[in-house]
């Protein structure tokens, strides 16, 4: 028989609470494996079943139109960056110069976007819009002919987001420079008389986004959709990414000035970043 004494018995309380509150975690963390184990099967099964009804669209469509060459999945779907309420967005590619149409359907309680379009017209497209090359760099092929234009299309768009944008001459970049330092010495100024905090804050919030515009073009770089900006950034300059968050989050003039320095330094960062107000002389 053990005898333990009341400190001992608290000891072993501890202990005991100790290894249930593990073996409890333990369990959770179990289960959030199922979890999301299960979930990652739910979003495979999904994509495939867009697929299914991609191809069976293309399939119809083909039958009824000759003049079918490729049909390529776009969005989120081809991405790889969908949910389980994500719907179809498809290219049906033809050999014609049609203009681009959309057609809406509800196929098996997924709704479908169909961008009809022919091949003439959607080539000369990539090359003045960009809205069809961030599309189709990630298009999905499910279905193309002999001619292979699908295949075409999308490797045509590939090249030219590769290519990249024409980054902007040297008259221009010393433009834009000058235009930021005059706006930091304006929202100084206002910060300084106190008297009003919206004024700065709008004029942040403009060159927030015209900062972004910077980074991207002094990069030589494609720049996304409002929406998948932030996503985009973080992938290619987590830091500069944080800046642009941590920017936006302060409702402080003072606070989000700050932020912004450093934001429109790491926008002009490949041409040697923003010089000082010492550095050059600029009338009010």
């Amino acid at each position: 028989m053990f005898l333990f004494k009341p400190k001992d018995e608290r000891v072993i309380k501890v202990f005991y609470r100790e290894a249930l509150r593990k073996a409890a975690k333990q369990m959770r963390a179990m289960g959030e494996k199922e979890k999301s184990a299960k979930q990652q099967l739910a979003l495979i099964s999904y994509r495939e079943r867009l697929i299914q009804i991609a191809q069976s669209i293309a399939k119809e469509e083909s039958n009824l139109n000759s003049a079918l060459e490729a049909a390529v999945i776009v969005g989120s779907i081809a991405r790889g960056n969908y949910n389980l309420k994500s719907d179809l967005d498809l290219y049906l590619i033809y050999a014609s110069n049609q203009p681009l149409t959309l057609e809406e359907r509800n196929v098996d309680h997924v709704e479908v976007e169909l961008f009809k379009v022919g091949y003439k017209t959607l080539a000369e497209e990539l090359q003045t819009g960009q809205k069809a090359m961030f599309l189709l760099k990630d298009g999905l092929l499910v279905y193309e002919n002999e001619k292979k234009l699908g295949s075409a299309i999308i490797e045509q768009a590939k090249t030219i987001y590769e290519t990249g944008v024409e980054k902007w001459d040297e008259v221009t970049i010393e433009q834009k420079k000058k235009e930021f330092i005059m706006v930091r010495q304006k929202v100084r100024k206002l910060m300084e008389k106190a008297e009003d905090g919206v004024a700065p804050m709008l004029i942040l919030s403009r060159y927030t986004l015209l900062a972004i515009e910077v980074f991207y073009n002094l990069r030589g770089l494609w720049q996304p959709n409002d929406k998948d900006v932030y996503d985009d950034l973080k992938e290619r300059s987590p830091e500069f990414a944080d800046t642009l968050q941590n920017c936006l989050q302060q409702w402080l003039p003072r606070d989000r000035f700050n932020y912004w320095l450093r934001l429109t330094n790491y926008a002009f960062e490949p041409v040697g970043g923003l010089p000082n107000d010492d550095e050059l002389k600029i009338k009010d």
